[in-house]
């Protein structure tokens, strides 16, 4: 029993003595390889002072603003970044300073003709007093712009929905509509809620339903068994208006 406990004893110290090595033999990460971390980084990355000085800036800023390093470190952020000789009222790090704690926006930087997403991140010191921030800009150029051409695509589409005369509806495997451009609304009476939530059985005639029926029956199969195969298949069906008529559209 003592040589067991004697061998517990020992691996307990062995494990410490080797504890202890690792720790002394794990290095710490040095200033040149976190430089080269940043420096990697895709987007801006600058230290600023308390007085929107930069005193450290990544590769990427040098990229961004055009100037080398060292034209770059010890001038103002706002000088710099928004052409400005005070920072304006939507800079992140003048918002920062108001709040106390992370700030984040998305603006159009003029000075250097891009939108950017930029962020402030603050460090205190153990008085509360501010040390440094963090600022980031990331190009966003082309997301916004992307952004802004897929709002412009469906604004058109939208024009060309509501006044177009055909009607366009989407249904599910269901029968069920689950999309009808806001024109349809003027040919047969019904509001567009009332047509999206009408069953297709109320909405044509009992011929119509059967014959739109027989021609899902034939084409179904097909689609299922070709994904390439894409029929448009042309029906005239025989529609209810909300006044009691009927109107045949082709569908």
């Amino acid at each position: 029993m003592a040589d067991r406990a004697g061998k517990k004893d020992t691996g307990r110290k062995a494990g410490k003595s080797a504890g202890h090595k690792l720790s002394k033999s794990s290095p710490a990460v040095s200033h040149a390889e976190l430089e080269r971390t940043f420096n990697s980084i895709s987007m801006a990355v600058m230290l600023l002072g308390s007085d929107y000085s930069i005193k450290w800036a990544n590769k990427a800023t040098s990229t961004l603003l055009k100037l080398p390093l060292s034209k770059i470190t010890g001038k103002y952020c706002h000088k710099l970044v928004h052409g400005t000789d005070e920072p304006p009222e939507n800079c992140v790090f003048a918002r920062m300073i108001k709040s106390r704690k992370r700030e984040e926006s998305e603006i159009y930087l003029e000075q250097i003709g891009i939108w950017a997403q930029g962020s402030a991140d603050p460090e205190y010191d153990n008085k509360g007093n501010l040390k440094s921030v963090v600022h980031i800009i990331n190009d966003i150029t082309e997301r916004r712009q992307a952004v802004l051409a897929l709002k412009d695509s469906e604004a058109r589409y939208r024009l060309l929905a509501e006044h177009m005369t055909d009607t366009i509806r989407l249904m599910d495997m269901d029968l069920k509509t689950t999309y009808l451009i806001p024109s349809a609304e003027k040919q047969r009476g019904f509001t567009y809620r009332e047509m999206v939530e009408m069953p297709l059985e109320k909405q044509i005639t009992p011929e119509s339903l059967r014959a739109a029926y027989a021609r899902l029956s034939e084409e179904l199969p097909r689609v299922l068994a070709d994904p390439v195969y894409n029929p448009v298949p042309i029906l005239d069906l025989e529609y209810y208006c909300k006044d009691g008529t009927t109107v045949w559209a082709e569908s």
